[in-house]
């Protein structure tokens, strides 16, 4: 696989840094006003406990050359170091209440980050662009949860090298500039690092969702028997280290980046604190300066020094956490098409089963330059049992997917008695469709609740009826805990895993318990077996009486029990009507039922065959 490089602009950011600063603060106050006790004090206590430290022994010398009696020297000293192992406690406490708060806050992010995707429009789960868009929600989180704290870190700079640059450029300006040039040397060398891993952070998060998705098919219960069987080990394995591998040559270049910026502010620390002590001992040696003076300018030249380290990472990370949060904001105001606000009423009772129209429907995904359907019109009749076949990639699932709502139409509506489905709180309207779908999804949850959508209004009686229209009742009834027995084996201890066509059973069981006016199969046969089929042909009528009905298959035998049958090709609806007009035009549909019919009676007269034989 050939991955290409992409010259990319540098990102363009909704909110500025102070924006994204006043969001996290915001978030804070929101969720623990009583951070800020802890946030506001610690910052002159950090400042002013390293300089009471270095003032220390200045202060015993003076005491010592000034010939202070043993009583007041002891006095002094005690005073001294009450207060400052007071000062010391409530700055312990200051930390702690903010380090243990930043647990918090992470959950807090990753409860936002969760909601969003629960409530987002449904096709916006499925776009690739915004998949990515939420792998950086992690680091957006992160940096929403350290933000402050590094803002508190960067004030508690800001007031050190206020307070210990004032006493060195009363001391010696030159010393201060040397200090400062340097630094702003240092400051540009990390603001290049931080914009090279910026600009090049797309090349590497596809790698992180790709290996993402390897990690979680490596570790899926029921990719297991596949893997083992088909020797997919191997292939697995290859393509996770290869990807893993392109993953790491951009860790190693951002690492190489971060490693040379290192070497250059080691070498300009050499250089500054060499020059200041440089002069600071000839001071001491001039004169200029007592023993007490030297001992705590020495102190104040190394703190400061420190200061400007720090604040120099500070600023660097501040930025970097502001460009994470923009991401992350961007995520989280995704604007939702769908209507979630105050809809149309849903239709009565008397106004059920409904009338369904497509009109002058086209839809195109994101990204994709050709329309998956193209100018869709027809009718569904109120009661209609509909079955639209057509070959894979025709766009039938996408119809289906656009009828239940799940799907806006990039031009045209989809109707529901004559209204636009677009006018209904998108949630009622979800309330009128039954779906199976192909993709099956089970909850660990027991299977009474996962066929009620619910864990306080359960029917049993109606959970029971339905399983037994769908042909599962036998296999619940058996298991120890009935209808209560957990989905899904590694979670509970009375886990279990369905067959295949169990869970097509289930899926249709949990449709039938809805019980909505609307009901949808898309290719609910495919995973069961011949006997299993026949019996849910001859229950279509009663499953869906009083209902509408749209059917989807590749199995075309199945459709002959629909009202009307919709071949649709490239997007496109060709061909329409009941089996036998279909059949008697000759055409598509009756090309593509033929060869699926002469496969069944070529293998119906071999077997015969071999019986004469």
């Amino acid at each position: 696989m050939v991955e290409q490089k992409r010259k990319k602009k540098k990102e363009k950011y909704k909110y500025n840094i102070f924006q994204n600063i006043g969001y996290a603060l915001a978030n804070i106050w929101k969720w623990d006003k009583a951070y800020y006790l802890a946030f506001i004090p610690k910052i002159p206590l950090r400042v002013f406990l390293p300089l009471a430290g270095v003032y220390f022994p200045a202060l015993l010398i003076g005491l010592i050359e000034q010939t202070v009696s043993d009583a007041g020297m002891l006095l002094t000293i005690g005073v001294y170091c009450f207060l400052l192992a007071a000062a010391g406690l409530i700055n312990l406490f200051c930390n702690a209440r903010i380090y243990s708060t930043n647990y918090v806050f992470s959950f807090k992010y990753q409860e936002l980050c969760s909601i969003k995707h629960r409530t987002m429009d449904y096709e916006n789960t499925e776009n690739p662009k915004i998949s990515d868009m939420r792998n950086y929600t992690y680091e957006g989180g992160m940096s929403g949860e350290n933000m402050p704290r590094d803002l508190n870190e960067l004030m508690i700079n800001m007031l050190g090298i206020f307070t210990y640059g004032t006493i060195i450029g009363a001391l010696n300006p030159l010393i201060l500039l040397l200090l400062v040039v340097s630094t702003l040397i240092n400051y540009a060398v990390l603001t290049h690092v931080r914009n090279y891993t910026d600009k090049n952070r797309d090349n590497w998060v596809r790698y992180d969702r790709k290996n993402g998705y390897l990690y979680e098919i490596s570790r899926q219960y029921e990719h297991a028997k596949d893997i083992k069987l088909y020797g997919m080990r191997k292939w697995l394995m290859e393509l996770t280290i290869m990807y893993q591998n392109l993953r790491m040559k951009w860790h190693k270049k951002i690492d190489n980046k971060n490693m040379m910026s290192g070497f250059i502010d080691g070498g300009l620390r050499f250089i500054r604190d060499g020059v200041s002590y440089a002069v600071l001992i000839s001071m001491l040696l001039n004169g200029r300066i007592d023993l007490g003076s030297f001992i705590f300018y020495f102190g104040a030249i190394a703190g400061f020094s420190g200061w400007l380290s720090s604040i120099i990472g500070q600023f660097s990370s501040i930025a970097s956490h502001s460009v994470n949060i923009n991401r992350l904001r961007a995520y989280l105001e995704i604007e939702n098409k769908f209507n979630y606000g105050k809809g149309i009423e849903l239709p009565s009772k008397s106004e059920i089963p409904y009338e369904i129209e497509f009109k002058n429907l086209s839809y195109t995904y994101p990204g994709a330059e050709k329309p998956a359907l193209d100018n869709i019109n027809f009718k569904i009749g109120a009661g209609e049992k509909i079955a639209i076949v057509g070959v894979n990639g025709a766009g039938k699932t996408t119809l289906v997917k656009l009828l239940c709502g799940l799907y806006y139409p990039t031009s045209g509506s989809v109707l529901l008695n004559g209204k636009d489905a677009k006018e209904y709180n998108i949630n009622d309207y979800y309330t009128q469709f039954s779906a199976v779908f192909q993709e099956i999804a089970l909850m660990p949850i027991p299977i009474i609740n996962y066929m009620s959508g619910s864990f306080e209004d359960m029917d049993r009686e109606k959970a029971y009826k339905s399983l037994n229209l769908a042909g599962l009742d036998t296999v619940i009834e058996k298991l120890p805990n009935g209808i209560d027995t957990h989905l899904v084996k590694g979670i509970y201890d009375d886990g279990i895993d369905l067959s295949g066509g169990e869970k097509q059973k289930l899926m249709l069981a949990r449709a039938l318990y809805k019980d909505a006016p609307v009901i949808v199969l898309d290719e609910p046969t495919a995973a069961l077996d011949p006997i299993a089929e026949n019996e849910l042909y001859m229950k279509y009528a009663d499953l869906t009486k009083g209902k509408t009905s749209v059917y989807i298959s590749h199995r075309l035998s199945s459709t002959r029990f629909c009202d009307r049958i919709i071949f649709i090709q490239e997007g496109k609806i060709v061909e329409s009507g009941s089996h036998g007009d279909l059949m008697e035009k000759d055409g598509q549909y009756a090309n593509m039922f033929n060869i699926q019919s002469h496969y069944y009676k070529k293998n119906i007269e071999e077997g015969g065959n071999d019986e004469g034989n």
